[in-house]
């Protein structure tokens, strides 16, 4: 029998999603519609997502000055990786046309890793509970993916 290694996350997709919300009202607007905080893997990560996304529903624009501002002020800048790390994101984006896609293949890798944890988790449950958990978050998935 073969292994078989799951992916569950690729750190690029990630950079360029965020580099994307970083440089493009647009694509803030689409990231903050479609994912979440979980559709990324680092804390870090997490955490400038959560900064976007609270200042979009704020009202406010969210480009590299104004959310290294917004870290700072929550003394977390320095957690994320400091100014050059929330540079980087920016610059490793560029002006890539394919925000769709990698924003899918956020959804489609934390699926992944939420079936790899439902199925680690699974000793003590029942084959319902199993399934129920799996329709759940699959459930989850398409919904963002329609958004």
């Amino acid at each position: 029998m073969s292994e078989k290694t799951v992916h569950t996350q690729s750190a690029e997709n990630e950079m360029m999603v965020l580099g994307c919300m970083l440089t493009s009202k647009e694509y803030l607007l689409e990231g903050c519609k479609s994912l979440q905080r979980d559709n990324f893997t680092s804390q870090e990560n997490k955490e400038i997502f959560k900064t976007l996304k609270l200042l979009h529903e704020d009202g406010k624009p969210a480009d590299i000055h104004l959310v290294c501002e917004e870290l700072k002020k929550n003394n977390k800048l320095q957690k994320v990786g400091g100014i050059q790390n929330i540079v980087n994101l920016a610059q490793y984006a560029g002006t890539s046309a394919h925000f769709e896609y990698y924003v899918g293949q956020l959804i489609d890798d934390t699926t992944r890793r939420n079936i790899c944890e439902i199925a680690v988790n699974s000793n003590s449950k029942s084959t319902e509970e199993i399934r129920n958990e799996l329709n759940q978050k699959l459930d989850t998935a398409i919904r963002q993916k329609n958004r």
